[in-house]
């Protein structure tokens, strides 16, 4: 647990996002670290509830292209969880536009994966994971 009143005396802080014009470049993480000194006051917030709002990041850690036209990426979060796999051609489109293209798998405790052939006619597709 943090500090106890921690959850009173500091502002939950969002963290940024790198441009999408640069994150489509590149499969690294694109949410912007906090620094090391807000990152303490936010940890301080925690009052170890259960609440999986505040634990329940994905970080992407592995994409590559499998068996000819396969795409499939890795990722960890809390274990368990149930994750929905979306897609689209275009990564400025609004959440609601996007489709639904299937679930990833919990392949050991906290570690996904998902795996996806898009269509041919889809020059780039981008993918977006869910917890419902």
């Amino acid at each position: 647990m943090g500090k106890i009143t921690g959850f009173l005396e500091f502002e939950r802080e969002e963290r940024d996002y790198e441009p999408v014009a640069d994150r489509i470049k590149h499969w690294r993480e694109f949410v912007l670290p906090l620094p090391e000194d807000e990152n303490r006051k936010q940890a301080a917030r925690c009052m170890d509830c259960g609440i999986p709002y505040c634990h329940g990041t994905v970080t992407i850690t592995g994409a590559a292209m499998v068996s000819g036209s396969t795409f499939q990426f890795s990722f960890t979060s809390t274990p368990g969880g149930s994750f929905t796999i979306l897609s689209s051609s275009n990564p400025g489109q609004p959440v609601g536009s996007w489709t639904v293209i299937g679930s990833a798998t919990e392949v050991s405790p906290g570690q996904y994966q998902f795996s996806n052939a898009p269509p041919a006619s889809t020059p780039q597709q981008f993918y977006r994971v869910r917890s419902p």
